[in-house]
């Protein structure tokens, strides 16, 4: 037997896929619609699915208890539905669609566009009188429409993806937003972003072969663009020697991914495709992610290259004295075994750990990139020969002046049993 406690939870929905897809489905239940039961009532009987070039996606649907009501069923960019449809539902009512109605069908998608909200139009098709719908393509299909309606869905960004861009920006790092959504709803997410600022270019995907390089660099949204033009913005970039980062999360984005000098992938929403092609896969599809790489990327660079710059100067230091006083006449304090364990000790173990559990520099992120630069360039071994003669002048100064009996030694270095320099000397 099993016994039931009164336990009060309260259950939370999580799309599962393409949360385009998740909030038309919540809005077809907000309208009355239960999806399970449309699914049980109709069956579908053809798809042409979504196509980057036109935007726009059917499925043709029948009734199972009549097999005589069928519709074709078209979403996509809303301009691109508006050219195929010639009516307009209203109220029940089936009118005329014209071109001043259109117009303004089109006003009021470009202000929902500039308040940020994603849009789509819907339209339908009465199939009925169609006999042979296995040798219907979709170019027959998708004609003299009935427009529905457009849906404006808000896809807010991230909190955190405005700090990462601004921080990807101190580096020296350039953002550019490549979407499919129409260019005023880019662009007003994008200057939410920080990717977009006065001066910057929204050009669409169609008019990017007619942009010089000045104006290509001052582009920060690309906007209704197919997969072709994401592989001319990486080339036209790649062009100019720019070293380019490219994200994706589609099977169409495989050959862009490939083309970029770094492909990232989404490890949640990203296809088998994206992932195979990709360099790296971001596993939380975060962009603020990408940014922490890079952060971590250029700390361990600077850690390696301050580990590498501190014991090469050191070694330089170090050989040259005492190489030096091997030639002085009476001179054996290096001859013990023991001065040598006490300077390597001292000299080579606490200073070393403490540069390798030191943690990132604040400014990692302020620095320029980097393009095959080496660890060490001409300017840091000029500073790393100064600092190792200044080093070794501490060092010969702290020798002759304790030797000399300016500095006393301490009882240790008396006791002759212990001490590590020769009585002798």
């Amino acid at each position: 037997k099993v016994r039931l406690k009164n336990v009060n939870e309260i259950a939370v929905r999580k799309a599962l896929g393409s949360p385009t897809e998740a909030a038309l489905l919540v809005l077809s239940e907000k309208a009355g619609y239960i999806n399970y039961d449309l699914k049980e009532k109709y069956e579908i009987l053809k798809e042409f699915s979504f196509s980057s070039e036109i935007k726009r996606m059917t499925t043709i649907c029948k009734h199972k208890l009549n097999p005589k009501d069928i519709y074709a069923f078209t979403k996509g960019a809303p301009e691109r539905i508006l050219e195929i449809s010639n009516k307009i539902e209203v109220n029940g009512e089936i009118k005329a669609l014209g071109k001043d109605l259109k117009e303004e069908l089109l006003k009021k998608i470009q202000l929902r566009a500039n308040q940020g909200y994603r849009i789509l139009a819907v339209a339908y098709k009465n199939m009925e009188k169609i006999k042979d719908l296995d040798s219907l393509d979709r170019e027959k299909t998708e004609t003299n429409l009935i427009f529905l309606s457009f849906v404006s869905i808000l896809d807010p960004p991230r909190p955190d993806v405005r700090s990462a861009v601004e921080e990807s920006e101190s580096g020296g790092i350039k953002t550019v937003m490549i979407t499919g959504d129409h260019p005023a709803t880019a662009k007003t997410i994008a200057a939410q972003m920080r990717i977009y600022k006065e001066g910057d270019l929204v050009v669409e995907g169609a008019n990017i072969s007619n942009l010089d390089d000045n104006d290509f660099n001052r582009v920060s949204v690309f906007a209704r663009v197919d997969p072709s033009d994401k592989e001319k913005i990486v080339e036209n970039y790649q062009s100019q020697n720019h070293i380019c980062a490219m994200t994706g999360d589609g099977i169409n984005d495989a050959l862009a991914l490939k083309l970029a000098n770094a492909g990232i992938a989404m490890g949640i929403t990203g296809t088998d495709v994206a992932k195979e092609t990709a360099d790296m896969v971001i596993s939380d599809d975060n962009f603020s992610s990408i940014v922490k790489g890079v952060k971590i990327g250029r700390g361990l660079f600077a850690k390696i290259r301050t580990i590498i710059y501190f014991f090469i100067c050191l070694n330089i230091m170090e050989a040259t004295i005492f190489f030096t006083y091997e030639f002085i006449p009476f001179f054996d304090l290096f001859s013990s075994e023991w001065q040598h364990i006490y300077i390597f000790g001292i000299v080579h173990s606490l200073p070393a750990l403490a540069l390798v559990i030191d943690k990132h520099p604040s400014d990692v992120m302020k620095e320029p990139p980097r393009d095959e630069q080496q660890l060490l360039n001409k300017n840091m071994w000029f500073m790393m020969l100064i600092q190792a003669l200044l080093m070794g002048l501490g060092l010969v100064l702290v020798l002759q002046l304790t030797l000399g009996g300016i500095f006393p030694l301490n009882e240790w270095n008396l006791n002759s049993y212990i001490s590590y320099i020769p009585f002798d000397a």
